[in-house]
C-alpha cells in the first residue's frame, strides 16, 4: 500500500511539474522583451544599430540605419560622444533621436517593430552636438563645440 500511495504522489509531483513547464512555455509571449540601441558615430555616415533584447537577455541585430549625418571625426580632440544622451528614446517608446556630432544635426527616428525610419533631420543649433534631454515635447541639445562668427 505505501508503494502505490508513493507511486500515485510520484506520478502527481512530476505531471503538476511538467504541466507548470509546459503553461510557463505556452503563456510566454513570443517575441523580444524590448530593443538595445547603439551608435557607429563613424565621420563617413552615422548609424544607429538595433538590437532586440529577448527575456533571457541576449541580444539579436536587427539592422543598421543611417542617420543621414555624421559621426564626430576622432582624429581631433577626445570623442565628446563618451558623454550620456547622444541616443535618447522618447518616454513613449515612439521615437529615437540621435546626434550627429560631425553634422552639427539632430536625426529623429520613428521606431518600428523591424526597425527604425528616419523621419527629420534638424540643426542643433550650434556645434558639435553631445548630448540630448527631453522634457514633454521639448528636446535639448547640449553642443560642446565653439561658434566662431
Amino acid at each position: 500500500m505505501k508503494k502505490v500511495l508513493f507511486s500515485v504522489i510520484f506520478t502527481l509531483a512530476i505531471l503538476v511539474g511538467l504541466l507548470t513547464v509546459f503553461s510557463t512555455s505556452v503563456s510566454a509571449a513570443p517575441g523580444p522583451a524590448g530593443a538595445v540601441y547603439t551608435m557607429t558615430n563613424a565621420a563617413s555616415g552615422n548609424a544607429v544599430v538595433m538590437y532586440n533584447r529577448w527575456s533571457n537577455g541576449t541580444l539579436t541585430m536587427v539592422g543598421s540605419f543611417p542617420t543621414g549625418g555624421k559621426g564626430f571625426d576622432s582624429a581631433g580632440p577626445p570623442d565628446p560622444l563618451g558623454s550620456q544622451n547622444s541616443l535618447m528614446l522618447t518616454q513613449d517608446g515612439k521615437w529615437l533621436l540621435a546626434v550627429n556630432a560631425g553634422s552639427n544635426t539632430i536625426t529623429v527616428f520613428r521606431v518600428k517593430p523591424d526597425g527604425l525610419e528616419p523621419v527629420d533631420w534638424v540643426s542643433s543649433c550650434g556645434i558639435l552636438p553631445v548630448s540630448l534631454t527631453i522634457s514633454g515635447n521639448e528636446v535639448f541639445v547640449l553642443n560642446d563645440g565653439i561658434l566662431l562668427i
